[in-house]
């Protein structure tokens, strides 16, 4: 299982704003940490951001 975290408190506290309004992106946090490339499309980044992985969580919200 994969863990989700934060860079700082406000990003911490914009993401806990989106998941009061949105109950869709909880569900999907919930299937990324099981199983990240299945559930929601993620894949890895190359260049300066490999090692970690990205997705869309909605319309305008990228999860890296």
């Amino acid at each position: 299982m994969y863990t989700l975290s934060t860079v700082n408190h406000k990003t911490e506290k914009r993401l806990q704003e989106y998941l009061l309004s949105r109950a869709d992106i909880k569900e999907k946090l919930d299937r990324l940490k099981e199983e990240p490339r299945r559930a929601n499309g993620a894949h890895p980044l190359h260049g300066k951001l490999e090692g970690k992985w990205s997705c869309w969580l909605g319309m305008n919200i990228r999860l890296i």
